[in-house]
């Protein structure tokens, strides 16, 4: 059961953002690691998300600072976007993104807010409520150039 929620966790994330496969196309993505020649960085989105999301060790990985739960994103985002090195995976934005007249976080003020936030979510002591607040913090900073939308009402200006 663990195993298809996290497959279609991964398709699902990755349909809503355009990465468009059918499911059997998806199930071979994952299952049976077949790369779609035509659109291997769309396929390496689908499994890589499927790989983060079923890792068990990497789901026990809980960071204990700012600085630990920073590195711990770099480290994730740097495998889910290693198909696309234009995107600059691992490393947190180096220009302003919006999505419409939306402006997220400014890049020089993404460590500083990531830092406070995890400050403030750790004082959550509820499981949920602080997954919640941890979404809501990295969806709000919108901390990478890409890996969390890729929409294609989002700019880079």
């Amino acid at each position: 059961m663990v195993r298809e929620q996290a497959f279609f966790e991964a398709y699902l994330s990755n349909f809503i953002e355009g990465t468009e496969f059918t499911v059997d196309e998806a199930i071979r993505i994952v299952y049976d690691h077949a790369m779609p020649p035509a659109r291997p960085a769309d396929a390496h989105d689908v499994a890589s998300t499927f790989e983060l999301i079923s890792d068990p060790v990497d789901a026990r990985d809980i960071p204990g600072s700012g600085t630990e739960f920073m590195a711990q994103l770099e480290r994730r985002h740097a495998r889910l976007m290693a198909a696309r090195p234009d995107k600059r995976p691992g490393q947190f934005k180096q220009e302003a993104n919006r999505v419409g007249s939306y402006q997220f976080v400014a890049p020089e003020l993404v460590r500083g807010t990531l830092d406070r936030g995890f400050a403030l979510g750790d004082q959550l002591t509820l499981p949920f409520s602080r997954a919640v607040f941890m979404m809501f913090l990295i969806s709000e900073v919108h901390p990478f150039d890409d890996g969390i939308s890729r929409s294609p009402d989002e700019s880079g200006s």
